[in-house]
Protein backbone atom coordinates (compact mmCIF):
# COMPACT_ATOMS: atom_id res chain seq x y z
CA UNK A 1 0.00 0.00 0.00
CA UNK A 2 1.42 3.37 -1.03
CA UNK A 3 0.94 6.22 1.38
CA UNK A 4 -0.42 9.31 -0.33
CA UNK A 5 1.81 12.33 0.14
CA UNK A 6 -1.03 14.39 1.64
CA UNK A 7 -1.40 11.86 4.49
CA UNK A 8 2.23 12.08 5.61
CA UNK A 9 1.90 15.57 7.13
CA UNK A 10 -1.09 14.36 9.16
CA UNK A 11 0.92 11.41 10.43
CA UNK A 12 3.81 13.68 11.41
CA UNK A 13 1.43 16.17 13.03
CA UNK A 14 -0.25 13.46 15.09
CA UNK A 15 3.16 12.21 16.17
CA UNK A 16 4.15 15.72 17.26
CA UNK A 17 0.93 15.93 19.26
CA UNK A 18 1.86 12.77 21.16
CA UNK A 19 -0.13 10.04 19.41
CA UNK A 20 1.51 6.62 19.48
CA UNK A 21 2.59 4.95 16.24
CA UNK A 22 -0.03 2.24 16.81
CA UNK A 23 -2.85 4.79 17.26
CA UNK A 24 -1.74 6.78 14.21
CA UNK A 25 -1.66 3.59 12.17
CA UNK A 26 -5.13 2.59 13.36
CA UNK A 27 -6.59 5.99 12.52
CA UNK A 28 -5.07 5.97 9.03
CA UNK A 29 -5.59 2.29 8.31
CA UNK A 30 -1.90 1.55 7.98
CA UNK A 31 0.61 -0.61 9.76
CA UNK A 32 2.54 0.73 12.76
CA UNK A 33 5.77 -0.09 10.94
CA UNK A 34 4.70 2.20 8.08
CA UNK A 35 4.20 5.03 10.56
CA UNK A 36 7.72 4.39 11.93
CA UNK A 37 9.10 4.44 8.37
CA UNK A 38 7.43 7.78 7.58
CA UNK A 39 8.76 9.29 10.81
CA UNK A 40 12.25 7.92 10.10
CA UNK A 41 12.17 9.39 6.56
CA UNK A 42 11.14 12.74 8.01
CA UNK A 43 13.95 12.61 10.57
CA UNK A 44 16.46 11.74 7.83
CA UNK A 45 15.25 14.66 5.72
CA UNK A 46 15.43 16.99 8.72
CA UNK A 47 19.03 15.92 9.35
CA UNK A 48 19.84 16.71 5.73
CA UNK A 49 18.02 20.05 6.11
CA UNK A 50 15.66 19.24 3.30
CA UNK A 51 12.32 21.03 3.54
CA UNK A 52 9.37 18.76 4.24
CA UNK A 53 5.82 19.84 4.82
CA UNK A 54 6.86 23.25 6.20
CA UNK A 55 3.29 24.57 6.24
CA UNK A 56 2.04 21.69 8.37
CA UNK A 57 4.99 21.90 10.75
CA UNK A 58 4.46 25.66 11.07
CA UNK A 59 0.82 24.95 11.85
CA UNK A 60 1.84 22.48 14.58
CA UNK A 61 4.24 25.02 16.06
CA UNK A 62 1.50 27.65 16.06
CA UNK A 63 -0.94 25.27 17.77
CA UNK A 64 1.64 24.40 20.42
CA UNK A 65 2.40 28.08 21.03
CA UNK A 66 -1.29 29.00 21.35
CA UNK A 67 -1.88 26.07 23.69
CA UNK A 68 1.13 27.04 25.80
CA UNK A 69 -0.09 30.64 26.05
CA UNK A 70 -3.60 29.48 26.98
CA UNK A 71 -2.20 27.18 29.68
CA UNK A 72 0.00 29.93 31.07
CA UNK A 73 -2.92 32.37 31.17
CA UNK A 74 -5.16 29.81 32.87
CA UNK A 75 -2.46 28.92 35.39
CA UNK A 76 -1.97 32.60 36.24
CA UNK A 77 -5.72 33.00 36.80
CA UNK A 78 -5.89 29.90 39.02
CA UNK A 79 -2.86 30.79 41.11
CA UNK A 80 -3.89 34.43 41.56
CA UNK A 81 -7.37 33.21 42.55
CA UNK A 82 -6.07 31.19 45.50
CA UNK A 83 -6.17 33.31 48.63
CA UNK A 84 -4.69 32.74 52.06
CA UNK A 85 -8.25 32.14 53.28
CA UNK A 86 -8.68 29.37 50.68
CA UNK A 87 -5.50 27.71 51.90
CA UNK A 88 -6.59 28.02 55.54
CA UNK A 89 -9.96 26.43 54.73
CA UNK A 90 -8.43 23.44 52.90
CA UNK A 91 -8.14 20.18 54.83
CA UNK A 92 -4.79 18.53 55.49
CA UNK A 93 -5.21 15.94 52.70
CA UNK A 94 -5.92 18.62 50.09
CA UNK A 95 -2.96 20.69 51.29
CA UNK A 96 -0.64 17.69 51.11
CA UNK A 97 -1.83 16.73 47.61
CA UNK A 98 -1.56 20.34 46.41
CA UNK A 99 1.94 20.64 47.82
CA UNK A 100 3.04 17.45 46.02
CA UNK A 101 1.59 18.58 42.72
CA UNK A 102 3.05 22.08 42.96
CA UNK A 103 6.44 20.68 43.98
CA UNK A 104 6.52 18.27 41.01
CA UNK A 105 5.42 20.95 38.53
CA UNK A 106 7.97 23.38 39.92
CA UNK A 107 10.68 20.73 39.51
CA UNK A 108 9.59 20.09 35.92
CA UNK A 109 9.53 23.80 35.12
CA UNK A 110 13.06 24.23 36.45
CA UNK A 111 14.39 21.06 34.73
CA UNK A 112 15.01 19.29 38.03
CA UNK A 113 14.61 15.52 38.34
CA UNK A 114 11.13 14.54 39.49
CA UNK A 115 12.04 11.12 40.83
CA UNK A 116 14.65 9.83 43.19
CA UNK A 117 17.33 8.03 41.19
CA UNK A 118 19.81 7.28 43.98
CA UNK A 119 19.04 3.54 43.76
CA UNK A 120 20.33 3.52 40.18
CA UNK A 121 23.70 4.86 41.31
CA UNK A 122 24.08 2.12 43.90
CA UNK A 123 23.08 -0.50 41.32
CA UNK A 124 25.66 0.81 38.84
CA UNK A 125 28.30 0.76 41.59
CA UNK A 126 27.43 -2.85 42.44
CA UNK A 127 27.68 -3.91 38.81
CA UNK A 128 31.03 -2.15 38.37
CA UNK A 129 32.51 -3.75 41.48
CA UNK A 130 31.30 -7.23 40.50
CA UNK A 131 32.68 -6.90 36.96
CA UNK A 132 35.99 -5.61 38.36
CA UNK A 133 36.27 -8.71 40.53
CA UNK A 134 35.83 -11.02 37.50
Amino acid sequence: MTIKEHVKPDILAMSELGYSNVKIGQLHGINESTVRKIKREYKDQQEKNLPIVPAKMRQITDIKEKFSQKCEHTLDRIISGISDIDIEKANLRDKAISFGIFFDKMALASNMATQNIDHKHSLVGSIRSSTAEN
